[in-house]
């Protein structure tokens, strides 16, 4: 039996970027590269990001992520599999000198008001 949509593993990631980089620098290579290599992560059903529209340039107050990535998984071994891929090796092999970290969170979608089509 397959997991029912709402109960597939959804995964946000909290993107900070590599100090010396400019918010400019790093959504150019986080849409023009990063996402590419995070298409090819297998097991995903689907993949969003946002990227912030006030990123942080000072020191001013608690760090804030440059973007946040959503994906979700098609099944839980899904999940499992995917940091033993060679999408993801690549990933991590990418965030240096463009991510210096993520923050991790298992999330639930909840939709409150759905797209319309």
């Amino acid at each position: 039996m397959s997991a029912q949509p709402e109960n597939l593993p959804i995964y946000l990631f909290g993107l900070f970027r590599w100090a010396g980089t400019t918010p400019e620098e790093f959504r150019d290579h986080y849409l023009n590269k990063h996402v590419e290599i995070g298409k090819r992560i297998p097991g995903v059903a689907w993949y969003y990001t946002f990227l912030n529209r006030e990123p942080q340039t000072g020191q001013e107050g608690a760090p804030r992520p440059d973007a946040f990535a959503v994906l979700c998984f098609e099944s839980e071994e899904a999940l499992r599999e995917a940091p033993n891929s060679s999408a993801w090796a690549d990933a991590m092999k990418d965030n240096i000198g463009f991510v210096s970290h993520f923050d991790t969170y298992s999330v639930h979608r909840v939709t409150l008001i759905p797209e319309q089509k």
